[in-house]
């Protein structure tokens, strides 16, 4: 009998560890899939993981993100609203609705939806948030409101990023280069910004291993 309730017991805590590990290689499978373009594939994916679980703010950005490039932006901002509404600390999610919102021409709402975003964020999500508002109010003709966000952004850049992961630092890092430059900011200063915490950053990870759960 004893031997029987060990064996039940291994199974169960068998099963749990490869639920887990499923879980995570599927993420990171989507992820890839969006990082190639694979974007049919990737809403594949990350459908079956939000049908698993409603709340994981992780697989409901990436089937957003999934949506917006395939261009189905009714779709994806009504899922973005409605786990926005349950979840409003979900800024990665707030952040890819101010994207729809942007694609779609609302400048001024997209521009609301950024700032929220950024006050409450930091890391890649963060610069992600801070480049959308001011790329909306550029778009809306407000060139000094957006140059002093791109400042803002020169000047913080190197701080928050090192608080992010490696790879999340280097996706994010040629977001911004590209970006900044054309708010008009040089490409030096950038450059200056970014590569500085790069390089510090890349020191210290080959001495840590990371993983991106983005």
């Amino acid at each position: 009998m004893k031997r029987l309730c060990l064996l039940t017991l291994v199974l169960l805590l068998g099963c749990s560890f490869q639920s887990g590990a499923a879980q995570a290689v599927s993420l990171e499978r989507g992820r890839d899939l969006l990082r190639q373009g694979n974007y049919k594939e990737a809403i594949v994916v990350f459908t079956a993981l939000v049908d698993k679980n409603a709340k994981d703010a992780d697989a409901v950005e990436g089937l957003i993100r999934a949506q917006i490039e395939t261009g189905e932006y009714s779709v994806a901002e009504k899922r973005a609203r409605d786990f926005l509404n349950s979840q409003p600390s979900a800024v990665a999610v707030r952040v890819a609705l101010g994207e729809i919102e942007f694609e779609t021409g609302r400048y001024s709402e997209a521009a609301s939806e950024f700032e929220r975003a950024a006050k409450d964020s930091k890391g890649a999500v963060w610069l992600r948030a801070l480049l959308g508002r001011a790329r909306a109010l550029r778009i809306q003709g407000k060139e000094d409101e957006a140059r002093t966000i791109a400042q803002e952004l020169v000047r913080d850049l190197g701080q928050e990023l090192l608080a992010s992961r490696a790879e999340e630092v280097e996706h994010a890092t040629l977001i911004a280069h590209r970006r900044l430059l054309s708010l008009g900011a040089t490409a030096l200063k950038v450059r200056r910004s970014i590569s500085s915490p790069m390089s510090r950053r890349n020191a210290s990870a080959e001495s840590a291993p990371t993983s991106w759960p983005v």
